[in-house]
């Protein structure tokens, strides 16, 4: 007979969460390994497992006499989740403004064609918000399930995101080939000069 596997951290971590969530009673910690322990949890480790909770902000303590309590209420992960999406809404809206910014700068140095280090920084300043824009495009999937109506007003404010960086770097690649043209020099050298990325591409919105 095959020795049976223990219990994953991640296993220990949602037994101890649903069993809170269940109850929904506050517990010392003296009653909290007893009860873990009962549902598999070795008791030894609940401890830590508890503290890695609390700072996930999935349960809460507090200290009232000289005991220090934990609980996690319905409401309580409801609230949480709420303010998570509230904050990725936010996330949203601020990189749609930022992208706006950006967008009628470079209009205004395509009509110039001037070639600058002011240039050089939005290529950069672009770099960066693919980057953040793909962070929060994960924070939006893996919290997917959570509010249908929400997530599908967050995900129209992705697409009309991912319109204006690709609105942005079309722009981009056309004052490149106008320099290209203009002063009939190597494209790999432009670009190296410019600081433009070899990985710089349109942003496809994943499925």
């Amino acid at each position: 007979m095959s020795k049976k596997r223990g219990l994953s951290r991640e296993e220990k971590k949602k037994i101890i969460a649903d069993m809170m969530q269940a109850s929904q009673e506050p517990y010392a910690l003296p009653d909290l390994e007893a009860a873990a322990s009962k549902l598999g949890v070795v008791r030894q480790t609940v401890k830590d497992i508890v503290q890695e909770l609390v700072s996930e902000d999935t349960i809460s303590t507090d200290k009232i006499g000289v005991t220090v309590f934990y609980w996690s209420f319905p409401s309580d992960a409801a609230t949480k989740k709420q303010r998570t999406l509230d904050q990725l809404t936010q996330n949203v809206q601020h990189l749609k403004e930022k992208l706006e910014l950006l967008k009628k700068e470079n209009e205004e140095l395509t009509a110039g064609r001037e070639e600058s280090e002011e240039r050089t920084g939005k290529l950069q300043q672009l770099k960066a918000l693919r980057e953040e824009k793909g962070k929060i495009e994960e924070q939006i999937t893996q919290l997917s399930s959570t509010d249908p109506a929400l997530m599908a007003a967050m995900e129209e404010d992705t697409k009309v995101s991912i319109e204006a960086i690709n609105r942005w770097t079309d722009n981009i690649y056309s004052v490149r080939s106008w320099a290209v043209k203009k002063f009939s020099c190597n494209p790999k050298e432009l670009d190296v000069q410019f600081g433009i990325p070899e990985e710089m591409d349109y942003f496809e919105q994943h499925q």
